[in-house]
């Protein structure tokens, strides 16, 4: 399954659509006022599939993950000097690749997940993701998500 992330220039809260390679808008992400970045992810019947929220001191850039209102796990950035790198404790899932350049992928054990991709040359960011497994699309799109938000907070 393919899917694009082109994120709205100049918004005041981070909403933005998710395409599949029709042009339809499988996903929408809405962002949630308040303390550091938190986000809701709709499916495209504009039902709740799940919350990404930032843990309290924002500048330590942990994100849990909900789904269904129930804590599933999180994303944290790692603080080290040379390469970026994110500890996640979610469905048992790792990240390889450059996760600042977007180019990275997502594994289980051996197996891999998903790709993610920024597309070079766009007005606005635009990343495309190849999910392996439909099933695995909401998860995906939340921890992109959640990386994306990491990006822009040290951007400013």
């Amino acid at each position: 399954m393919k899917l694009y992330v082109k994120q709205r220039f100049l918004t005041l809260l981070d909403n933005f659509d998710i395409y599949n390679d029709q042009g339809q808008a499988l996903f929408h992400v809405k962002g949630v006022f308040g303390i550091g970045h938190n986000f809701e992810v709709y499916n495209k019947y504009n039902e709740l599939v799940g919350e990404i929220k930032q843990k309290f001191p924002a500048f330590l850039y942990t994100f849990e993950i909900y789904k269904n209102g129930r804590y599933e796990g999180y994303i944290k950035k790692e603080f080290t000097i040379l390469k970026p790198s994110f500890e996640i404790d979610y469905k048992n899932w790792r990240m390889n690749g450059d996760i600042f350049e977007w180019d990275y992928e997502i594994y289980q054990g051996r197996e891999k997940v998903a790709e993610a991709h920024k597309e070079l040359f766009k007005l606005t960011d635009t990343y495309s993701i190849d999910v392996y497994d439909e099933s695995d699309a909401v998860d995906v799109v939340m921890l992109v998500v959640a990386i994306d938000a990491v990006k822009c907070s040290q951007r400013k």
